[in-house]
């Protein structure tokens, strides 16, 4: 499974044999070298240095003193109802833009980059978006270069399109973050239910941490 910075999922893992299980995570450059070595075991497909850099980062045990639970799964695990189309009421835009400033910066001389959405950098003293409470809008989002993680706070959203195409069935449940390229437009539903004022308001952003810190965030409040 892909995930980007701060994204979340949920697994099953079946133990019914006894055995442990390994959980692996990989960058993404080292996904197409090593994605044979894990399914066939890993040793003997990838170089010793490469095994040792691909540990586990989770391994789960068998505790063979609790009593397991051996009901089987149900053929479905979650009974998503989406809103129809006049359940929507707005509709909202968000581009999410990088713009290089000439100068150098950082340990490997990349070059710094303006962030922004909607052409707006992050300011603690502005509200860029008011939203109804209870309401359920659109939100079309996309970035004009590369991919970027775009989480927002105080809600669950479900992915109706992500870079114009449907979204994979593992991106079909409740989210908080979807990733989006400059391929095309991504698209999400989604209604606030909490409320967020002027003092405390919610936030919307790139979550690639050096993204957010050069401006690629807004804020919003719910009311």
């Amino acid at each position: 499974m892909e995930m980007s910075p701060g994204e979340r999922c949920e697994i099953i893992v079946d133990l019914s044999d006894g055995k442990s299980a390994d959980l692996f995570t990989l960058f993404e450059d080292e996904v197409d070298e090593a994605e044979e070595g894990i399914i066939s075991g890993m040793l003997g497909v990838l170089g010793s240095s490469e095994v040792a850099a691909a540990m586990p980062s989770l391994t789960l045990e068998v505790d063979a003193s609790i009593v397991p639970n051996r009901v089987p799964l149900p053929e479905k695990l979650v009974n998503i109802i989406r809103p129809k189309a006049n359940d929507i009421v707005r509709v909202r835009a968000f581009e999410l833009t990088m713009e290089h400033d000439g100068g150098v910066s950082g340990h490997h001389g990349h070059a710094a980059m303006d962030m922004a959405i909607n052409g707006a950098s992050m300011d603690m003293n502005v509200i860029n978006e008011r939203v109804n409470l209870g309401e359920w809008e659109r939100w079309r989002i996309r970035s004009d270069m590369g991919a970027h993680p775009f989480h927002a706070h105080g809600c669950s959203f479900l992915i109706d399109q992500m870079e114009g195409a449907t979204a994979p069935e593992d991106q079909r449940g409740w989210k908080d973050t979807v990733v989006l390229d400059d391929d095309d437009w991504s698209e999400i539903v989604v209604r606030f239910d909490h409320v967020a004022t002027d003092q405390f308001p919610y936030m919307y952003h790139c979550h690639i941490l050096e993204h957010e810190d050069r401006g690629m965030m807004g804020q919003f409040t719910v009311t």
